[in-house]
């Protein structure tokens, strides 16, 4: 296992312990240090994070975003000091 890949791993599992295995677009936002989530679904875009479509209460429909690909994305665009200093 590559030094990046160990990174990776570490990531994921914290924010697995944070967010658990699926994100809403307001944990993507806290987690990118974003104000509104209007910056962090543009960034969901740009960077295309796979993203799923699940059931709220009252039948609405929300969007979640898997955390091992956010935490892999972020790794591989981030300096590792950048995450653990």
């Amino acid at each position: 296992m590559t030094e990046q890949q160990a990174l990776i791993v570490q990531k994921r599992r914290i924010m697995r312990q944070e967010y658990g295995g699926l994100m809403s677009l307001k944990d993507l936002a806290h987690e990118l240090g974003f104000r509104d989530t209007r910056a962090a679904k543009q960034w969901a875009v740009s960077h295309k994070v796979r993203a799923v479509q699940m059931p709220k209460q009252g039948g609405q429909m929300c969007r979640k975003f898997d955390t091992d690909h956010v935490a892999q994305i972020l790794m591989n665009i981030a300096r590792p000091a950048d995450y653990f200093a």
